[in-house]
């Protein structure tokens, strides 16, 4: 799929979740920024109704270094944290929630009907959630200039946790308590890698849906979203094709645009189409990296951002150089960040599990009447793995 028809492609997704959303007033947030939530990839669960269980906490804070890796940096940071006691019985494991992309709330911790929080009722567990550097509360400079954004980082993050896992030991004393880092997306990737940086604080982890791999223009993403609309139909997958080649023909002409606007309906709940429309067919890599280089300095430019991407893949070894114990890596067929995990098992006891026809993160949400059969059993198979790690 070439460089041209995937922007059309994400061109036509965002004309459709626009339609699909009511109208929005110029004040209100956009829901999708360059094809990306702005709250994240991994949708928080449903908001507990109701007064809370007394063993849910309200917010906490750690004080959290602002560089794990100079030792002559003394500044720390206020990082925030959630925790729910409500199952813990002494000598039961302890759970921790990464954060990722996005300010976190309680719901992770609160909400039982999730299938770490079941989990975590089953074997008698203390569950925590951990806020990502840089996000919600947890900011770790005065303000996000380029030079201090240095230290939003993944190393420094899991460097984070790393700090994290101690200290709540120390603080609920919970010694000899076997760890469990969780994580979905962006975080599960962070589960995955934690694992593997630090077993001997970290005993094992579920990294659903994490991408281990990092990618310069990432083009399989679109190769993928091609491959489930053909899945699902193939009249839809060669309707959407014939319509991918007709529009570059219909912008060219003032008739050609009117014909788009009325089919699609957008005259005003796609009020901005204009300024969306031509910054979305110049999103080419090369355009990316310029707005770097204008935002955050000269110093960016192909040349780092593809030596940055080697330099990630070769510390965290990338998808096929993974190698940790004690890890559940589920992935569905349906998310296009897939072709970026682990999909082998390195070992026999990391358990890629590969959920045929579902998307980004669902093995993480609680049981609904509308599974997948496969989704169901993919819950039932990392319940049962995890439940394995504390019976030896």
């Amino acid at each position: 799929m070439n460089g041209r028809v995937g922007l059309l492609l994400l061109f036509l997704g965002f004309i459709g979740v626009c339609l699909s959303a009511p109208a929005k007033t110029k004040h209100q947030r956009k829901r999708v920024i360059h094809g990306r939530p702005w709250f994240g990839l991994t949708p928080k669960p449903n908001k507990v109704e109701g007064p809370l269980n007394p063993g849910v906490s309200g917010d906490q804070y750690i004080a959290s270094k602002v560089d794990h890796f100079d030792s002559s940096n003394n500044n720390t940071y206020r990082q925030r944290y959630w925790y729910n006691n409500q199952w813990y019985s002494a000598g039961g494991p302890v759970f921790l929630m990464i954060g990722g992309e996005s300010a976190e709330d309680n719901r992770w911790v609160a909400n039982a009907n999730l299938v770490w929080t079941q989990l975590a009722a089953e074997n008698n567990a203390m569950v925590f959630l951990l806020e990502h550097r840089y996000y919600g509360a947890s900011q770790v400079t005065a303000d996000q200039s380029t030079a201090n954004l240095k230290y939003l980082s993944s190393r420094q993050a899991l460097a984070d946790i790393a700090d994290f896992i101690p200290a709540m030991t120390t603080k609920f004393n919970l010694q000899g308590a076997k760890w469990i880092t969780f994580g979905g997306s962006y975080s599960g990737a962070l589960a995955a890698w934690s694992r593997m940086l630090y077993p001997d604080l970290i005993y094992g982890a579920v990294g659903s849906s994490g991408p281990v791999q990092a990618v310069v223009d990432f083009v399989g993403y679109l190769e993928v979203v091609s491959n489930d609309l053909n899945t699902y139909s193939m009249d839809c997958g060669n309707s959407l094709k014939n319509a991918l080649a007709q529009i570059p023909q219909l912008l060219t002409t003032s008739q050609g645009r009117q014909q788009l606007f009325k089919g699609f309906q957008i005259e005003e709940v796609f009020s901005c189409f204009k300024s969306y429309m031509y910054t979305r067919l110049e999103l080419f890599f090369s355009w990316y990296v310029n707005q770097c280089a204008l935002i955050y300095g000269s110093q960016f430019s192909n040349t780092t951002v593809y030596s940055s991407i080697a330099s990630t893949n070769g510390f965290y070894h990338g998808q096929n150089g993974y190698n940790a114990t004690r890890i559940v890596l589920p992935n569905g067929t349906n998310d296009p960040w897939h072709v970026l995990g682990v999909l082998n098992a390195p070992n026999s006891q990391a358990y890629p599990i590969i959920i045929n026809g579902t998307a980004h993160c669902a093995d993480m949400y609680g049981d609904s009447s509308t599974d997948p059969a496969s989704l169901t059993a993919a819950r039932t198979q990392i319940r049962s793995i995890v439940n394995s790690w504390f019976k030896s």
